[in-house]
């Protein structure tokens, strides 16, 4: 048999493993969700290109005269 306060304590400690699993599930959520935002974040930079390396790209494209290149490359090397 089973008296009243046994079936309260149990009661108690279910709503308080619930907290725990909702408290659980948060951190599993943020976590993935760091990570996500991490990847992205360092594949983004890797990515990038230097403006040198676009000027050059446009330059082999024949986008830009040899005077245009120097010029703009000129450019790039003062504001470094």
């Amino acid at each position: 048999m089973m008296d009243g306060s046994m079936g309260n304590w149990f009661g108690g400690f279910m709503g308080f493993g619930f907290f725990f699993f909702l408290l659980f599930t948060a951190l599993i959520v943020y976590l993935i969700w760091s990570i996500a935002a991490k990847g992205s974040s360092s594949s983004a930079g890797r990515n990038e290109e230097s403006a040198e390396q676009i000027l050059e790209k446009r330059y082999a494209r024949g986008e830009l005269s040899e005077e245009e290149y120097e010029r703009m490359r000129a450019k790039l090397k003062n504001k470094s």
